[in-house]
């Protein structure tokens, strides 16, 4: 079903919630992106300008303790649709459960599709999450 998602949308939404923060906040270019999702990852952080680093909780692989270190010192967006593996997202990012979340529906690509994709995108600052 991933193929039929707007993910160019999604890809657009994470750079802009990046972009919008206070100077300061972000340092420099999007360096990472957090999700645990089956559906939605990979294909849109192909489509991000600064090519972040990328966490995802639904692949063992891309979600060692290098990967969460490096996303915790860079900061970044992350990525929350809903599903279980998302309790491991809040476990190493825990200011995640209480930060202010942006509401985003990804729409579908293809005119024939009438899924949508309801997700929440949190800032992560950088440094935030201090170990």
């Amino acid at each position: 079903t991933f193929y039929a998602a707007d993910t160019a949308k999604l890809g657009e939404a994470v750079e802009n919630l990046w972009k919008s923060q206070e100077p300061g906040n972000q340092q420099g270019p999007l360096d990472c992106v957090a999700i645990a999702d089956d559906v939605l990852p990979a294909s849109t952080v192909l489509w991000l300008r600064s090519r972040p680093h990328y966490v995802d909780f639904n692949q063992p692989s891309w979600s060692r303790p290098f990967n969460v270190e490096r996303c915790r010192k860079s900061g970044g967006i992350v990525i929350l649709t809903g599903r279980p593996q998302e309790q491991y997202l809040l476990k190493a990012f825990p200011s995640v459960a209480e930060a202010p979340r942006l509401k985003f529906v990804v729409p579908p690509a293809f005119g024939f599709s009438h899924s949508t994709w309801p997700v929440e995108l949190v800032f992560l600052a950088p440094n935030s999450e201090a170990r």
